[in-house]
């Protein structure tokens, strides 16, 4: 026979189970503040730059294939007589040394630039990136566009940035190069620290989101046009060199390391929840009420046939050891 015996011996006693819950999601929100606070993007979002766009604008991650399947688009300079589009030609260069003229540095870029702006818009179009790199000065620093900018205007330049910033402008006027939307991306490199370079190009590689508060990084390869001017968002004016050319994205590996740990969070929260549940599971197995087995006594058939008949309630059977085994005398017949 089976009953249910209703005593519970729980797993867990008086308050432990609370404390062994607040503990795991106390090492739960322990791991997910670490992983937010290693993420730089918790900390670039402090600075962020109110008169931007949100990041709502960030591009989706494209897939292997659509990256690969991307290509530039090159535009010749039509009439050119120099191989590479313009950048070499004597009568481009010179054309650009006389547009130059008007540039003013450490000022914004007025509509008097513009002939100079476009004409090196031109030139990078005119050639794809791996071009462009393989004979640009790699040996020229913030400090030389900050010091001496008409020494080095119009000199082609490769630069690795730590992108912050990617905008799109589609807000152009007629120009010489045709074009009806450019994007421009703000960073820095190794050099130049804390101070911006501006980089203006003609086609988005599909890694590189659009967007602020970015932690990308890419090779810009371009022409130095000149030292713009620009205001911060606390209304303090500040000059970054200004460069027209090509950008192809790098992985950033630091970058690619906080995405795999921003994915960690995801297995943290759903580690703390199975421990609870496993937690509330165990005390459940052990406090639900168990099930005993008692054996069955043997019935003596002929006593219950004497009762039924005669009423007669059997005497029960001594308890305890025969009375043979406690004497000197021999055991019983039967026994034997």
């Amino acid at each position: 026979m089976r009953r249910l015996d209703p005593r519970p011996t729980g797993l867990f006693r008086g308050y432990e189970l609370t404390r062994l819950i607040a503990a795991t999601l106390l090492l739960g929100i322990i791991g997910l503040y670490y992983f937010q606070a290693v993420n730089p993007k918790t900390w670039t979002g402090i600075a962020r730059d109110d008169t931007a766009p949100s990041d709502d604008s960030v591009r989706a991650a494209v897939s292997p294939e659509e990256a690969a399947r991307w290509t530039e688009i090159i535009v010749p300079i039509p009439g050119s007589e120099g191989e590479d589009g313009g950048a070499r030609d004597p009568e481009q260069i010179d054309a650009f040394k006389e547009e130059a003229q008007v540039i003013q540095d450490r000022e914004v870029l007025t509509a008097e630039e513009m002939a100079s702006y476009w004409r090196l818009f031109r030139w990078a179009r005119a050639e794809p990136s791996v071009e462009l790199e393989n004979r640009a000065r790699r040996d020229l620093f913030f400090t030389h566009f900050a010091q001496a900018p008409a020494t080095y205007r119009g000199e082609l330049v490769r630069l690795k940035l730590n992108v912050a910033r990617v905008l799109p402008n589609s807000d152009l006027k007629q120009n010489s190069a045709d074009v009806k939307q450019v994007y421009e991306a703000w960073g820095t490199t190794s050099d130049s620290q804390s101070y911006p370079y501006v980089v203006v190009f003609p086609d988005l590689p599909p890694q590189l989101p659009i967007g602020v508060n970015l932690v990308e990084q890419a090779v810009f390869t371009g022409f130095f046009h000149k030292l713009m001017l620009y205001k911060t968002p606390d209304g303090q004016t500040h000059f970054a060199p200004l460069f027209l050319g090509r950008i192809r994205w790098t992985e950033n590996p630091v970058s690619a390391h906080y995405k795999r740990q921003a994915s960690a969070s995801g297995w943290i929260i759903g580690g703390v929840i199975a421990v609870i549940l496993i937690i509330f599971g165990t005390q459940w197995w052990y406090s639900r009420p168990m099930a005993v087995t008692i054996p069955e006594r043997p019935v003596d058939q002929k006593a219950l046939d004497r009762f039924l008949e005669t009423g007669e309630i059997p005497e029960s059977p001594p308890s305890g050891p025969p009375e043979w085994l406690l004497s000197d005398e021999p055991p019983p017949e039967d026994v034997k």
